[in-house]
């Protein structure tokens, strides 16, 4: 019996598209049972064997890779980088982007 590689790996955030320390990014594969993920979070370099990761505060790269089931041997991976702001750091930028619309309308006004 032969089986193709896993199909597609997919990284998927537990809320939306702008990440939050906190967040969990889950990853899946078709006929995968072995998940490892690796690369930087936060200030942290990540190598476990799990199919979720916590994100921390600050700029993360990893790297998400699955095993089939019944060929260890066949690998597939995907990878995501980008910024996880912190709770008080994501209301800094939305207060500054309340300022800078009002400074705007008031401009406008004038």
């Amino acid at each position: 019996m032969s089986a193709d590689c896993p199909p597609g790996v997919t990284i998927t955030p537990s809320n939306g598209v702008t990440y939050e320390a906190g967040d969990v990014l889950t990853c899946a594969a078709d006929g995968s049972d072995t998940y490892t993920w690796s690369g930087t979070n936060g200030e942290n370099t990540v190598d476990i064997t799990s199919s979720t990761v916590t994100l921390e505060a600050g700029e993360f790269c990893l790297i998400c890779t699955t095993s089939l089931i019944l060929d260890p041997d066949c690998l597939a991976s995907a990878f995501l980088c980008d910024t996880a702001y912190g709770k008080y750091r994501k209301q800094q930028y939305y207060s500054w982007n309340i300022l800078l619309l009002k400074s705007r309308s008031v401009g406008e006004m004038a």
